[in-house]
């Protein structure tokens, strides 16, 4: 059947997001999901992840048990402010995207140096005390 390879069913792949100095890291678990099969777009406000996992059509063996999920995804990833889309890179290795998105260089971590504080000038004898002992 040609029409159970592109089946209209939808999943959701799992997804990692992580934050670095530099920019984020998004990583979805796309095993089994062609390149040509995904996209990656971005707008102002997110980072759209789409794509197809096509259910194999296996040449002579009758499917007893399917588990894994397949047809369509999509996944939306609000973008922070600080988030620079014109920084925007995705590679695809042992079926896991990784997409990275850059930090605008206003918005990257500043370390702060801590300096030691002045020392206090301890209060003189004199000042409120009474030396007669009263």
């Amino acid at each position: 059947m040609a029409a159970a390879a592109e089946r209209t069913e939808s999943w959701t792949p799992a997804m990692d997001i992580s934050e670095t100095g530099e920019g984020f890291c998004v990583r979805l678990d796309l095993a089994g999901v062609a390149r040509e099969d995904m996209e990656v777009m971005v707008s102002e406000q997110a980072l759209v992840i789409s794509g197809l996992r096509r259910l194999p059509e296996p040449e002579g063996l009758a499917l007893s048990r399917r588990e894994r999920e397949y047809g369509r995804f999509r996944r939306t990833v609000e973008l922070p402010a600080g988030a620079d889309r014109g920084a925007l890179s995705a590679a695809l290795r042992d079926g896991v995207l990784e997409v990275r998105v850059g930090k605008r260089a206003g918005e990257m971590p500043k370390r702060v140096e801590i300096k030691a504080a002045a020392q206090e000038e301890p209060p003189s004898a004199g000042v409120g005390s009474s030396e007669d002992g009263k």
